[in-house]
Parts: C-alpha cells; structure tokens; sequence
C-alpha cells in the first residue's frame, strides 16, 4: 500500500515469519526493506537503517546467494550516503541474476534518487520488458522521464500505465498511493481535465505520502 501503516505492518509481519523459521532468508531481506522505505518517506531514525543492514548480513549468511538481498542493500547504503557502495551493489545484483527484474528496479531506483533521472529510463524500461503491467516501474518510469524532460516518451509511458492503473484500482479502490498517481499520470499523458476530476476526489487521505503527492499534482 506504500502507506507508513502499510510498511510497519510489513516489518512486523517479516518478524513473525523471522521467529517462526530463522533460517528464512526472505524475511530477513523483507523486513529490511521495510525499514528502508519507513526512514525514506517517514521515520528519519538511522536506527532503522542499522537494523536494516543487520538483516540482510544474516540474510547473506543464510543464502550467499541471495541475490534479492542486494536490492534493500543498495538503498539503504543510498540512504546512508554511500552512493558509490550503492551503486555498485545494485551493477552486482544485475550481473547475477540479469533476467530477474528486481536488478534492474534496483540500479533504476538509485538513479532516480540521487536525481540520474536520464540514466534510470533503461533500466526501468527493462523491468518493463521483463516484468509489464508492474505498476511500480510504470511509475518511476514516468518519474524520470518528467525529470529528464523527455515529453514525448513520457506521455507514451502514462498512456500505457493508465488503463493499468485503473483496472487495479477496480480491485483495491482503497489504495491511497495508487488513487494519487492514477490523477498524475492522467496529467502527464494530457489529460488535464480527467486529472482535475481524479484530483477532486482526494479528499479522503490520511497519509502523509499521499497527501504529499497531491500537493505536487494540485502545483502541476
């Protein structure tokens, strides 16, 4: 749900899985990436990145080759400044396992946050082609492509990514964050008065996440 609650509620539910089977690599790796996107968009405690890194070294110890460990890894050394070491782990993760598309979220999602926004296109659009329909490449693929100025690819992007959008809001018309960015990719495809209809009826959000998004599509 990319929600503060939603999050909290992964953590703990990685914990139970933790002391119901230890030797659970996933959970380990779960629950730190968890952590990592509570301190990224709520929680600025470096204690929750520590604990995160705790989590994916026993991860590691568990399953050297636990190649899904490195994505949580990569942004939580992004978050603590270590830019070098964190792009470097997510290159590492593509070299492994180059079909799997959480290496090239990963190396996408640390372009986008140190603001490489040209250089986050190709591997999210490799996502894409491994991976179509996953909305949360279809929405950092726009993101970038709003930053790097590239209007006509990102309006072919939000084109695509809004009947997807729609149909999983049919399912789960609940979910906040999508609700939000269905609105803003109406807006970056053109359709600006579907997007001030979408915008009205945001009237209703609690989180923080939401709530900030709004505030940028109300400024667009």
């Amino acid at each position: 749900r990319s929600t503060e609650e939603g999050f909290q509620l992964a953590a703990q539910l990685n914990s139970e899985a933790i002391k119901l089977d230890p030797g659970y690599a996933n959970a380990y790796s779960g629950k730190a990436n968890a952590l990592a996107n509570l301190y990224r968009t709520y929680n600025r405690d470096p204690a929750l990145l520590n604990e995160g890194l705790s989590l994916i070294t026993e991860a590691l110890r568990l399953k050297p080759d636990f190649w899904n460990a490195y994505s949580p890894l990569s942004h939580i050394l992004q978050l603590q400044g270590k830019l070098e070491e964190a792009e470097r782990t997510a290159k590492e993760f593509i070299r492994n396992p180059p079909e799997d598309s959480n290496s090239h979220f990963a190396l996408g999602f640390f372009c986008m946050e140190t603001d490489q926004y040209a250089k986050a296109i190709a591997p999210f659009e490799q996502v894409l082609k491994l991976k179509p329909g996953y909305l949360p490449a279809l929405w950092n693929v726009v993101l970038v492509l709003a930053g790097a100025n590239e209007e006509d690819k990102l309006k072919h992007w939000a084109e695509k990514a809004n009947p997807i959008f729609e149909k999983h809001l049919k399912l789960f018309p609940d979910e906040e964050a999508t609700r939000v960015e269905h609105a803003i990719l109406l807006r970056f495809a053109g359709r600006v008065e579907e997007a001030r209809v979408a915008a009205r009826k945001l009237d209703n959000l609690r989180d923080g996440r939401a709530l900030f998004n709004t505030a940028c599509l109300q400024c667009l």
